[in-house]
């Protein structure tokens, strides 16, 4: 693990070999709190137990919760943001932006492209990839079904 500190936060890296249930108990409460599609542990575990699978989490320095985490995924010459969550009572303090910006310029200072995909409908997310210099590129029409699109959003290195 590496931590990283910013203002009142901590953003850790993590991976294979997590021990801690407590921490991938909590992974999976953030998920469940924030998307329609619930997962269980062994989502979390998959995931940290892939090399293809980067897992950024953010706590607050005073009590070492996890408060949000951020999961990227490297293509072949790319990195997707597959995930980005912050618990309910701890959003809008900044959090996810903080997140956001810290983990996406460890992959454009390496020279990758970052893409996304969002709900047409998530401007409060839309909003927050565009702040952090993420544009959208096009759209992938009925892509959750029910006739809502997904926005496919890109940053790089020069955005």
């Amino acid at each position: 693990m590496v931590a990283i500190k910013q203002t009142g936060i901590n953003i850790i890296k993590i991976g294979a070999g997590i021990e801690s249930p407590e921490i991938v108990e909590k992974l999976t409460k953030i998920h469940n709190e924030n998307f329609e599609e619930k997962k269980n542990e062994s989502y979390f575990l998959e995931i940290l137990n892939n090399d293809l699978y980067d897992v950024y989490c953010l706590s607050e320095e005073k009590t070492s919760e996890i408060s949000g985490y951020a999961v990227f995924y490297d293509t072949f010459d790319s990195t997707d943001l597959f995930e980005i969550a912050v618990l309910k009572k701890k959003q809008g303090k900044g959090y996810g932006n903080a997140l956001l910006k810290y983990t996406a310029d460890i992959f454009c200072k390496n020279g990758r492209k970052i893409f996304l995909e969002v709900n047409e409908n998530n401007e409060k997310a839309i909003k927050l990839y565009e702040k952090n210099g993420f544009e959208e590129i096009s759209v992938r029409k009925n892509y959750y079904g029910n006739n809502q699109n997904a926005v496919i959003m890109m940053k790089n290195e020069d955005i």
